[in-house]
């Protein structure tokens, strides 16, 4: 009995634990990818990509146009999907806020929404 006990003690503890470890994911992956996208690295951006969207979402035309820098990438977690904020900053335009979604499937990006 007194294991049982033990065992069921233990699960309690560690279980909420390894739910927060694995949601991380989601989030650092999304800002990873942001991160990629920001670099225009298109390679590092597919790693966090659902495999049936990896040449829409990472190809040749989705990176920051030159002379254009995306800076202050935030994301948080919004229901089963990630928000990221960040600004953009293009010479001779003033600096604009945007927010982009971004549709998780597990801690893959599936899909962009924009705001």
């Amino acid at each position: 009995m007194k294991i049982r006990n033990l065992f069921l003690l233990t699960l309690v503890l560690t279980l909420p634990l390894l739910l927060a470890a694995c949601g991380g994911n989601k989030v650092d992956n999304a800002e990873k990818f942001m991160k990629a996208v920001a670099d225009n690295d298109s390679d590092e951006a597919k790693k966090y990509v659902c495999d049936d969207k990896k040449d829409e979402l990472t190809g040749d035309s989705s990176g920051m146009p030159e002379g254009t820098e995306m800076k202050d990438i935030s994301c948080e977690e919004d229901g089963g999907d990630v928000k990221c904020s960040f600004k953009i900053a293009t010479e001779g335009i003033p600096e604009q806020s945007m927010t982009w979604t971004l549709v998780m499937d597990g801690d893959k990006v599936c899909d962009m929404k924009f705001e």
